[in-house]
C-alpha cells in the first residue's frame, strides 16, 4: 500500500484502521455507511448492493472495512485496500465531508464529485493490479516456456 501513498503523493495524516468483518456485520455496516434502509431494507440500486463489495471506507469511523470472506475470492486483497486507502487519503486531505455538503444542492455537482472521488480511487486500484499480477505473469511465462521447450524435444 506504500505504492498508493507514493503514486498519489499524499501521506496518511492519521492511521487508518482496517476492520475485518463477518459477512452479516459487513452488510450491516455497509448499509449504515451508505444510508440504505427503509421498510424493505433493500439497496436503492444494484450499484449499492453490499453483495458486490469486498471493502469500503467508512467515513464516520475513518476506517476501512473488509469482508472476512471476500466475495471475489480470486482478487488480490491489496487491490481493494488500495482503492479504499485512496478514499481515506481523500478524506484526510480534502475534507470530503465539506465537499459533499457543498455539492448537495445539485444532482450534477453530486455526480461530478462522486466521479472525481471514485475515479481517483479506481486509478489507484488499477495501479495496484500490475503489482499483484506480476508474480502471476512470471509463473505463466515460465509454464509457457517450459511447455514450449518440451514440445520442441
Amino acid at each position: 500500500l506504500e505504492a498508493v501513498i507514493r503514486v498519489r503523493g499524499l501521506k496518511t495524516i492519521r492511521e487508518v484502521p482496517i476492520r475485518r468483518l463477518a459477512d452479516a456485520d459487513f452488510d450491516t455496516a455497509f448499509r449504515v455507511a451508505n444510508g440504505i434502509g427503509g421498510d424493505d431494507n433493500k439497496p436503492k440500486s444494484a450499484t449499492m448492493d453490499s453483495r458486490f463489495f469486498d471493502g469500503f471506507y467508512e467515513y464516520a469511523s475513518r476506517s476501512i472495512c473488509v469482508r472476512e470472506h471476500p466475495v471475489f475470492k480470486q482478487a488480490d486483497p491489496r487491490i481493494v485496500l488500495a482503492h479504499e486507502l485512496t478514499h481515506a487519503l481523500q478524506h484526510q486531505h480534502f475534507d470530503t465531508d465539506k465537499l459533499k455538503e457543498a455539492a448537495s444542492k445539485s444532482r450534477d455537482e453530486q455526480l461530478a464529485l462522486k466521479a472525481l472521488l471514485e475515479g481517483d480511487a479506481q486509478l489507484m486500484f488499477l495501479v495496484q493490479i500490475p503489482r499483484s499480477l506480476s508474480s502471476c505473469r512470471l509463473t505463466v511465462t515460465r509454464r509457457r516456456m517450459s511447455g514450449a521447450n518440451s514440445k520442441e524435444r
